[in-house]
């Protein structure tokens, strides 16, 4: 494979000889021809004479004169070659120069180093823009490993708990220190509840990535779904003294959706807002309908808290995959960084947006809207 810079300074010799010798050929025509005229022998020229029948006509102090231009003219050929040469070598290598920075930093990412960074301050601004573009990319890579080994650290934790409650109370049982009461075995199967919910919610992230997440879109009351999930987290919430509270208004249109999709998106949402809502806090569940007459109605679903907030910084991330604001707050608090990854996914799938507000000691709002009535091609 041919290197770049010998590409670049054979071309640029190429143009340079070229021009050169094209030069020194039309040179040479046009100052015989005015020699001729200088002479006064103008009107013996014609184009039929060729260069040696008019030499034959000149004498040896005119050849000589004639001779000694034209040998200026070819060294000024081959100078301007060899300049040519010069240049191009430069040129090739100032351009090639940074191209290999660029090389040895891909290839530093490629083997896993993504803290590598081009380090091209000066140049072309194709090489610079390039070279932003490869540090952006090393970047992202680095904060995408960050991630994964966080994730595989946050998943080994959160199935080794469980895990290790189940095993623990099965053992107790088998050894005959725990005895099988109702209490003991209803603590193993919440366990095993919570690692079926990991494990689901792990698949369906999966299947959202690659865009095969299904959605069995059927007529539902939302009013009624919001009623039934608040009712299955109330004991959650006065079990730490928090007031749930659920406001829709009094007509609310049925909407087009997954019932058991949305439910998640809402569970989801309550259970990461009692997680970090202190006793006493409050939490409310409230829908409202836009642009209500238009054809184009969308619900719009606020969940909000009194809880502890999120930073300003952490806000843009917190429904990217594994993002987790607190490691050690969310560690304590339980939770794997996937459930608002996940209701971003559903929300989206449907059709609908997703966000959050948030103010640090103040609590946060997150709200997702759900067209009533579906796009023709969802």
């Amino acid at each position: 494979m041919r290197s770049i810079t010998w590409k670049l300074v054979f071309s640029f010799l190429l143009v340079v000889s070229v021009s050169a010798v094209v030069t020194a050929y039309l040179a040479r025509i046009s100052i015989t021809n005015q020699f001729w005229d200088y002479l006064g022998m103008g009107h013996m020229r014609n184009s039929s004479m060729g260069m040696g029948m008019m030499d034959a006509y000149f004498g040896a102090a005119e050849r000589q004169f004639l001779n000694s231009v034209f040998r200026s003219l070819y060294w000024g050929a081959a100078v301007a070659s060899g300049f040519g040469l010069v240049l191009g070598l430069i040129l090739s290598r100032a351009i090639a120069g940074p191209l290999k920075k660029l090389t040895t930093t891909v290839k530093g990412i490629s083997n896993g180093n993504f803290q590598e960074r081009a380090q091209v301050e000066r140049g072309d601004k194709e090489i610079v823009d390039l070279a932003d573009a490869v540090n952006v990319m090393a970047a992202s890579l680095q904060t995408n490993e960050r991630l994964r080994r966080r994730l595989m650290a946050d998943i080994t934790h959160e199935l080794r708990t469980p895990l290790a409650i189940i095993q623990g109370n099965l053992e107790g049982m088998l050894d005959g220190v725990v005895d099988p009461s109702p209490q003991h075995i209803a603590s193993v199967y919440d366990e095993s509840l919570r690692l079926s919910r990991l494990v689901n919610n792990l698949r369906d992230l999966a299947l959202a990535d690659v865009g095969q997440l299904k959605i069995d879109r059927r007529l539902v009351d939302l009013k009624q779904l919001m009623q039934k999930t608040g009712q299955l987290l109330r004991p959650a919430a006065e079990e730490k003294h928090i007031s749930l509270e659920i406001h829709t208004p009094a007509e609310m249109p049925v909407i087009t959706a997954d019932p058991d999709r949305i439910h998640q998106v809402l569970y989801n949402l309550l259970t990461n807002s009692l997680r970090y809502t202190p006793e006493g806090g409050k939490v409310s569940l409230l829908a409202r309908v836009l642009a209500e007459g238009t054809g184009k109605e969308m619900i719009q679903v606020e969940v909000s808290d009194t809880g502890v907030g999120i930073p300003a910084e952490d806000l843009p991330h917190i429904f990217d995959h594994f993002y987790r604001a607190d490691q050690s707050r969310t560690r304590a608090s339980g939770g794997s960084g996937i459930g608002l990854a996940i209701v971003k996914q559903l929300v989206e799938a449907h059709g609908g947006k997703v966000w959050a507000e948030s103010e640090p000691g103040k609590g946060s709002t997150f709200y997702f809207t759900l067209p009533v009535k579906p796009a023709a091609n969802p």
